[in-house]
């Protein structure tokens, strides 16, 4: 569940502040999907089943991954917003702003 964070002057930047229980809906899911993994009756649905663990997995490595990327761009941004480009090395510059132009 995203909440929507509001800078003066700037657009709107949507944080994700619920990682550990998407984190442990996605731990929950898992346990599932290997129990139905497990079962004998479900040979029909095994493929189905191997690939929505894989990609439970996936997105499990994500959202561990996502609070530290998205900590280090909200300080990127703020950096742009704010004028404070000083703080950046000139190669850092160039490819945020790459970035930044790419994704808007």
């Amino acid at each position: 569940n995203p909440s929507q964070a509001r800078k003066p002057g700037s657009e709107s930047v949507f944080i994700l502040d619920c990682e550990d229980n998407i984190i442990g809906q996605i731990d929950d899911h898992q346990v599932l999907l290997q129990s139905i993994l497990a079962s004998p009756y479900v040979q029909e649905l095994h493929a189905r089943a191997e690939m929505w663990l894989v990609l439970l997995q996936q997105l499990h490595v994500i959202m561990h991954i996502w609070p530290v990327c998205h900590t280090n761009w909200l300080f990127l941004t703020g950096a742009h917003v704010d004028g404070r480009m000083d703080v950046l090395e000139e190669e850092d510059i160039h490819i945020f702003l790459e970035i930044d132009r790419d994704f808007r």
